[in-house]
């Protein structure tokens, strides 16, 4: 059983697992006392929001006061019994303790962390360990990244290993020394200050960490025999998002090494002068990768086509600026336009790839210049006759020196060099030789890799959302999710009602009887103030009301043994319904995980009523059916599990505050009525509001919309499952609209047979919502169009998640302090909250000011590669253009060029080579 406990930061799950001592058939080897399992789960609220803050956290808790709590518990420390923090000395506990960073969606096996453990033990002077990581999909986006990780690790990763220090031992799956991260962790807890900072404290964390690491004289190492899966971007947009924040943060860190190299030297014995000169090499390769790549294409398809080399040039160059500006200007129109030129340049490489191929074959030609060509004075050469048709293969030879008296030109020596690096990389990586297959995608997308992403990287480098990480949730939104098939068939049934004709009403119930009190016809006509609102109050509380409620987790009890307790809402008139507040003791389960809090659930009267007598609470009163769901706050028989299903209703487990008492601490309570006229009776259905909303409902001033942003901004989503519901009104109860049940009911959806039709509840729009069912409450429109996208079965992850859900809901203490032994890790969070982790408004914070830092650092940046690219395309293809100036063959910088880089190949392949022994030894 798992033991919940509220926390200063949010919730703590804890498990006891079991563990065994002696022999497998041993009787008496269990032992039901085993490792402490705990799970933490951060309410943004109460601590620092961003995963910077929740690895400070966590590293924090391990080190100071998991590490001196084990340490005292041993004797060393008497005074822990009396609750003091000053431990003292506990570098002996934090030197054999590690932590294992790991994703949620990360596949690893106990060999492959006793794999880095081993690492680990070896040299205390090792800081961290990360493993291979393969990731994980289906597409092409995919297969380029197979390619993509695999010479990153095979090549890079091996090379810094070799050569000096890995530069990024990333969260996903590192293991890391607790008495390393002690070193580091103060400067790490420090606040984003200025723009740079922002770039690698917040964008590349993992990366920060590890050069913080490097600088106090760390070695970082890299394990081939550890694996691991992580499952990769698989949409375009998100992978471009991903990284946009991986490519500034990259070069932010490695430059951030480079100016602070003198103190690493000094401080790392692992980290030469070399290592600083090869990460000042990557940083230079990266910024000019776009002119390279531009010169690349230009220079195929001129061997190819024949096309003049400037006017691709200039071609290029102005697709590749439009595009940026695309990014700083119209970044709606963004991705389209990556897309788009991602697919050109695609095309354009097939062509390029023809081009090299073409020159390379020309280039090993050995025909003699003069048997086959006659030289004129001004050095160039003319067909002698009868030779006229292997002319130009000659020509080419006649005209272009070879490399150092070599039989082939140095573009046939580089690309031969590489292409057999890559090859013997596969040879000796027996298991990932496959990988090498997916080079040709990742050829083909050269271009978009290396200038669309860049430049589109450099113009969002303002941006401080995280990307991937935004609130992107399943179904979280009417129309933009479920499968392509859906929102295509969600894309027709649009146009056809937009622009046809509108169909006949189908007739939902076939052969089977009417319900009885169903209307003939819709009215149209808007419901009346009674409709929506019960009659007027009296002044005493309805403290006996005949109604059970059954509390996720607890004993059904009885209403009279609820406290009750009376408000009324100021200024409403007849439109406003006064309001019981039930307090319940359940901890609810927020819309992550679970994180338990008691809440104040507000109903009114007439929903009280109305589930005391069993009625449906439609409001209008008259049985046309067509009533806009009266008071919607109406509880069913049995409030937070369905009868017959272990499942936690979703309407139960977030803010159920009435309208009324919302608005008060806001000064707006006399627009309760206005607010409850559509739809937005208690705070679950605030959810989403926009401020153009807020507006038109008559918050008039931005200073009160802002704040009343900010709260509605803090309210839990709605945790709606994926599933397909029994029965409509099942599902209206779970969504917390059953008083709707009428109207689905008078319009066929809903038969006395139990047959409802829940394939046209899939197929119901917000025009549909409104002229056929009769729901015209904004409010309750946006809930059931949210609630209809969860209507599909559950994948099987979907239905763990349910299930652990269920399992640890209404399982919580009221907080940590309530047994004794807890209280030293209370203070200890309550300190730490104090110290950095407490919430800061961002209307009160630097945020302002630092946007205005980053546009003038995305300004600057994109300045200073535009004229580095400029000047490198210009002196590339100038000194081309003037054969006489070449040496062995070659462009004089374009020759210094290949060296230097060739080197840097060099470097990586022998490390790779060095580090396939090292593996071998180690495994």
């Amino acid at each position: 059983d798992v033991d919940m406990l509220e926390t200063p930061y949010g919730m703590q799950a804890n498990w006891n697992m079991p563990r065994k001592h002696g022999g497998d058939n041993d009787p008496d080897s269990a032992q039901q006392s085993g490792i402490r399992f705990t799970v933490h789960l951060k309410d943004g609220h109460k601590f620092k929001n961003k995963k910077r803050w929740s690895q400070v956290m966590y590293m924090s808790y391990v080190i100071d006061y998991c590490c001196r709590r084990d340490q005292g518990r041993r004797g060393d420390f008497p005074d822990v019994a009396e609750g003091s923090h000053d431990h003292g000395d506990v570098s002996d506990q934090i030197s054999d303790t590690f932590i294992l960073t790991t994703d949620a969606d990360i596949v690893f096996s106990y060999s492959s962390v006793k794999a880095l453990l081993d690492l680990m033990a070896r040299d205390d002077g090792v800081g961290a360990v990360c493993a291979r990581t393969h990731p994980t999909g289906s597409g092409p986006l995919v297969w380029y990244q197979v390619f993509d990780y695999a010479i990153g690790h095979w090549f890079q990763k091996t090379a810094e290993h070799v050569i000096g220090s890995v530069m990024c031992c990333p969260g996903c799956f590192s293991v890391f020394r607790c008495q390393a991260l002690q070193d580091v962790l103060h400067i790490y807890a420090t606040k984003v200050e200025q723009a740079t900072e922002f770039l690698t404290k917040d964008m590349g964390e993992d990366r920060w960490l590890c050069t913080l690491l490097v600088e106090k004289g760390w070695q970082l190492v890299y394990c081939a025999a550890s694996e691991n899966h992580t499952f990769c971007p698989e949409s375009f947009e998100e992978f471009y998002k991903q990284r946009r924040r991986w490519i500034p943060s990259t070069l932010a860190n490695l430059g951030l090494c480079v100016e602070h190299s003198a103190r690493i030297v000094q401080n790392n014995d692992s980290v030469g002068w070399w290592f600083i000169l090869y990460q000042a090499l990557m940083i230079i390769s990266t910024l000019i990768s776009p002119g390279t790549i531009i010169l690349l294409i230009s220079s195929g398809l001129a061997y190819a086509y024949g096309w003049n080399n400037i006017a691709t040039l200039v071609l290029v160059s102005i697709v590749t600026v439009g595009f940026g500006i695309i990014c700083v200007s119209y970044k709606k129109y963004e991705m389209i336009a990556a897309k788009f030129l991602t697919f050109v340049f695609a095309v354009l490489m097939v062509a390029v790839f023809v081009g090299v191929l073409r020159q390379i074959v020309l280039d090993a030609g050995s025909e003699n210049c003069e048997e086959a060509c006659e030289p004129l004075e001004n050095m160039t050469y003319v067909p002698k006759p009868g030779c006229e048709a292997g002319y130009h293969k000659v020509m080419y030879n006649c005209t272009h020196a070879s490399f150092l008296g070599a039989p082939v030109g140095v573009t046939t020596i580089y690309l031969g060099s590489l292409a057999s690096m890559f090859l013997i990389a596969g040879l000796v990586h027996p298991s990932e030789f496959f990988c090498l297959i997916h080079g040709v995608w990742y050829l083909l997308c050269l271009p978009s890799g290396y200038i669309l992403l860049f430049v589109y990287s450099l113009c969002n480098m303002d941006s401080q959302s995280w990307g991937t990480r935004e609130a992107k949730t399943s179904g979280g939104g009417s129309g933009g999710s479920g499968s392509w098939q859906e929102i295509i068939q969600r894309r027709l049934q649009w146009l056809r009602e937009t622009f046809c004709e509108a169909p006949p009403e189908k007739d939902y119930t076939g052969d089977r009887p009417q319900p009885a009190g169903s209307a003939p016809e819709m009215t149209g006509r808007q419901p009346s103030a009674s409709a929506t609102s019960p009659p007027e109050s009296t002044s005493q509380p309805q403290a006996e009301i005949g109604f059970t409620a059954e509390v996720p987790g607890r004993a059904r009890r009885s209403a009279s043994d609820v406290r009750v307790s009376q408000e009324s809402t100021a200024d409403a008139g007849a439109h406003a319904a006064s309001s019981a507040c039930v307090v319940i003791g359940e901890q609810n389960v927020d819309a992550a995980m679970g994180t338990g809090r008691t809440q104040s659930h507000c109903y009114s009267e007439a929903a009280f009523k109305s589930a005391a007598s069993g009625e449906g609470g439609d409001g209008d009163g008259d049985g046309d059916g067509d009533g806009d769901g009266g008071s919607l706050a109406s509880l069913p028989p049995q409030r937070g599990q369905e009868s017959g299903d272990d499942s936690i209703l979703p309407c139960y487990l977030v803010d159920r505050t009435d309208i009324g008492t919302f608005l008060r601490k806001h000064q707006l309570e006399h627009l309760t009525a206005r607010f409850v006229d559509n739809g937005y009776e208690d705070a679950m259905f605030l959810v989403g509001m926009t401020t153009n909303e807020m507006a038109d409902l008559g918050v008039d001033l931005s200073v009160r919309r802002g704040h009343l942003n900010r709260d509605i901004k803090a309210l839990p989503q709605v945790p709606f499952e994926h599933g397909v519901p029994d029965s409509i009104d099942s599902w209206l109860r779970k969504i917390g609209l059953p008083a709707y049940g009428k109207n689905f009911r008078s319009r066929g959806y809903i038969t006395n047979g139990g047959d409802d039709n829940i394939v046209g509840i899939k197929e119901l729009t917000k025009k549909k919502l409104i002229e056929e069912i009769g729901i015209r409450k904004n409010g309750h429109l946006k809930h059931i169009l949210k609630a209809i996208d969860f209507i599909r079965y559950p994948t099987d992850r979907e239905l763990r998640i349910k299930s652990v859900r269920n399992k640890i809901s209404g399982r919580s203490d009221p907080n940590l302090a309530r047994e004794e032994e807890n209280r030293e890790e209370l203070l200890f969070w309550e300190a730490l909250r104090e110290a950095c982790m407490k919430p800061e408004m961002a209307a009160l914070g630097t945020n302002k000011e630092l946007a205005e830092k980053l546009v003038e650092l995305r300004n600057t940046s994109i300045m200073t590669v535009a004229i580095a690219n400029i000047l490198w395309i210009v002196i590339i293809q100038t000194l081309a253009s003037h054969p006489e100036l070449n040496i062995a063959g070659t462009n004089p910088i374009g020759l210094m060029f290949l060296l230097v880089y060739g080197l840097v190949y060099i470097t990586q392949f022998i490390s790779m080579l060095v580090h396939r022994l090292i593996t071998a030894m180690h495994v």
